[in-house]
């Protein structure tokens, strides 16, 4: 019975694919076990709490995590072999990127404004609170006048202009190594500016590979912003993350082999935010596990500058357990979840 009582939590877990709070696992599981019969009667030896409990260890495992400004532990899952497998998008940096929509298409919205359109998104198990849609507010918007009113931050405008920028660079670079480069078609259209001159991605395009070597799914390959190839292998992938959700890149680049060096590409202004992603067990577990690297716009612009294609972006790679530092370093107070 034990087992079965634990499947509801799991799937959730699965959906949310984040750490998750023991309350919303409770208030999840309590009312799908009694509709399937476990609290028909009153002597059902059930409880939920102990089930979960005597799983750590074995199903799941409790990790230390920051929600707002408080501490506490989180149920995931102990399989780190599963965890690789979890497709789905981190909740949070789903309704991070709800927010950010809201936020492009509409130019000013409430906090009301935003939460209707998560929770209109996310309905059910999937709900979010109020702390992970301000903190997603504070990630790319400011306060504007005296009505409480959110607009996208002008760094963030500025990061949204460079993404293409970045990734005409650092395809100039790798053919001036050599390599054939493949930029990936949502970026193709774009048209890069600033120290790339006027150019359309489209023209940087050399190859247009049909398979490549020891790939799992080559769609979620051919879908990261850039590849430097030889013939049928990929030497370097690239994922310019300006405002898009960082997990997503990761799990394409899973589809490349453990091996095959990665670089993810970030505004300064962003590197708290990796700090804290950096926290989540399934971006660490990628990150960590599969030859990703930072290289930061500014310092990569710097050195292009005086480089220009011959830059070494080798020597620009930042170090992540020193940036992810850069999550914890806030006041914390303990909180039981």
């Amino acid at each position: 019975m034990c087992g079965k009582a634990l499947t509801p939590d799991r799937g959730l877990i699965a959906e949310r694919a984040e750490p998750t709070p023991y309350t919303i696992l409770v208030n999840f599981v309590d009312p799908v076990l009694a509709k399937k019969g476990f609290f028909a009667t009153q002597n059902t030896g059930l409880d939920v709490k102990t089930v979960l409990e005597e799983a750590v260890g074995t199903e799941f495992e409790l990790v230390d995590a920051k929600l707002g400004g408080a501490t506490g532990k989180l149920w995931w899952f102990h399989n780190p072999t599963f965890v690789a497998r979890l497709k789905e998008v981190p909740l949070s940096e789903r309704v991070e990127q709800t927010v950010f929509r809201v936020l492009f298409e509409r130019g000013r919205v409430t906090f009301t404004d935003v939460w209707d359109a998560v929770s209109r998104e996310f309905p059910n198990s999937l709900t979010s609170d109020s702390t992970s849609i301000k903190e997603a507010l504070e990630t790319y918007a400011r306060k504007v006048g005296s009505t409480g009113e959110w607009m996208l931050r002008d760094e963030i405008r500025q990061d949204i202009r460079a993404h293409p920028e970045i990734i005409a660079l650092l395809a100039m670079i790798g053919k001036a190594r050599g390599y054939d480069i493949w930029i990936g078609k949502n970026e193709q259209g774009s048209t890069a500016e600033g120290l790339a001159g006027s150019v359309r991605l489209s023209s940087l395009v050399t190859t247009r590979p049909k398979r490549l070597d020891a790939v799992v799914h080559l769609t979620d390959v051919l879908n990261m912003d850039l590849l430097w190839l030889k013939g049928n292998m990929v030497v370097t992938a690239f994922k310019v993350e300006s405002t898009t959700t960082m997990t997503s890149g990761l799990q394409r680049g899973s589809s490349l082999p453990a091996t095959t060096p990665k670089v993810m590409i970030l505004p300064e202004d962003r590197l708290g935010d990796f700090g804290r992603k950096m926290l989540s067990p399934l971006f660490s577990e990628h990150f960590n596990g599969e030859s990703w690297r930072l290289l930061f716009f500014d310092k990569f612009r710097d050195a292009f500058t005086k480089a220009r294609a011959k830059t070494k972006i080798e020597d620009l790679f930042g170090v992540a357990s020193e940036i992810a530092s850069k999550g914890k370093h806030t006041k914390q107070t303990a909180l039981p979840f």
